[in-house]
């Protein structure tokens, strides 16, 4: 993972829910608006089944709870 998520240019987030572990989400973003996720993971150099790619503006819909959390491009 750690070629598509540059230590650099990557940040992890995390849904917290009460009486349940935190759910990472490690998130890069490209150019255009768009985001990569790596579903479930913190760490580049963790490993992944689910890799995302999608515009920032459509988090809303999908994960709202990181919509909330990243800066606004």
């Amino acid at each position: 993972m750690g070629t598509f998520f540059p230590v650099a240019e990557s940040e992890a987030y995390f849904f917290h829910e009460a009486g349940k572990p935190d759910y990472p989400m490690l998130v890069r973003s490209l150019p255009d608006g768009r985001l990569l996720l790596a579903i479930g993971i913190s760490k580049p150099q963790q490993t992944t089944t689910q890799l995302v790619v999608m515009r920032q503006s459509e988090l809303r819909y999908f994960y709202p709870w990181l919509e909330k959390l990243l800066p606004t491009r």
